[in-house]
């Protein structure tokens, strides 16, 4: 097997707060190779997105991260000085927003936005940047990109909104895409189109796919492997193939259930903020006295997977 593009270990984020510290997300692993789309699944306030905002060290004041392992390639992205993240950031790792109207300077015209990525990490003059913008554009179906290019944020659909975010993102020729629920604010039309592009990217560059989202029916369509978050911790992880047919954490299977049930997933992501067992013991019907005192360490599943919890604990 390749050795991966990106290898995480024990990755916490902990928050310093008057009352103490607050941890979020607590001892998650996980790793990337190249052409794969790994879906990171949970509800609201899992701790999906702050997790991976965390590898780039994009967290707001008094937060910051800690892992055993967060490798990219060689490098320990936890311990990169400012200057070498700026270098990373877009140009071997690149997000995409939910949302793309607060993704993008309204005052600012496209063109120039996606120039000055192209300029920021590739030595080129502008005409050579604005050759390389409408050939992202294009790429990015965006039809008549001479034009585009002059226009602004506001003079765009939303979807198309999306596609220029999805253009500024591939301007760097990331070896790893973050899409961070960037269908979400879509209508279902639309983001069958998004869904689409991406994939027709990953399969075109061979990049590694972080897919952000609470939506398990389209991980099932697009994902490689899925990993469950529930109150920053990793409930299970295994094959999307595997995972659909055989879930094994009770948490899993309730979100599957509730899904074919088409009905709203289970409340409360957000659990006990400073949990002594596993968060998800309070809605449980598996729970015993051990998962309210103490949580369970991920352990190999019947899928060939990873689950954490008790009651399927050798």
């Amino acid at each position: 097997m390749n050795e991966p593009l990106l290898s995480v270990e024990n990755l916490s984020v902990v928050f310093t707060t008057r009352e103490g510290p607050h941890t979020p997300v607590s001892d998650v692993s996980f790793s990337l190779s190249a052409g794969e789309t790994l879906g990171v699944v949970g509800e609201s306030g899992s701790g999906k997105s702050l997790t991976m905002l965390s590898l780039l060290q994009l967290l707001p004041n008094g937060a910051r991260a800690q892992a055993a392992r967060a490798q990219l390639g060689d490098r320990d992205l936890l311990a990169l000085s400012r200057s070498d993240l700026d270098r990373i950031r877009g140009r071997e790792i690149a997000i995409v927003f939910q949302d793309p109207l607060t993704a993008l300077n309204p005052v600012v015209s496209v063109g120039r936005q996606i120039t000055e990525v192209l300029r920021h990490h590739f030595k080129v003059d502008k005409t050579q940047a604005r050759i390389r913008a409408i050939e992202l554009l294009s790429r990015v179906g965006i039809s008549d990109p001479v034009l585009r290019l002059r226009q602004y944020p506001h003079e765009f659909s939303g979807g198309m909104r999306q596609r220029v975010t999805i253009a500024m993102a591939l301007a760097g020729e990331p070896r790893i895409l973050i899409a961070d629920e960037p269908t979400t604010a879509l209508d279902v039309t639309v983001q069958a189109q998004i869904v689409s592009l991406i994939a027709d990217l990953l399969a075109q560059t061979g990049m590694g796919v972080v897919w952000v989202t609470h939506d398990l029916a389209l991980l099932a369509r697009i994902a490689d492997r899925v990993m469950v978050m529930f109150a920053g911790r990793i409930m299970e992880s295994a094959s999307c193939e595997e995972l659909f047919a055989r879930p094994q954490h009770p948490y899993t299977r309730a979100l599957l259930a509730n899904l074919r049930e088409s009905t709203a997933p289970p409340p409360g992501a957000t659990a006990d903020p400073a949990p002594r067992g596993c968060p998800f013991a309070t809605r449980c019907a598996w729970a015993m006295d051990i998962c309210r005192s103490s949580m369970p360490p991920p352990t190999r599943a019947a899928h060939g997977g990873q689950v954490a919890c008790w009651a399927l604990h050798p």
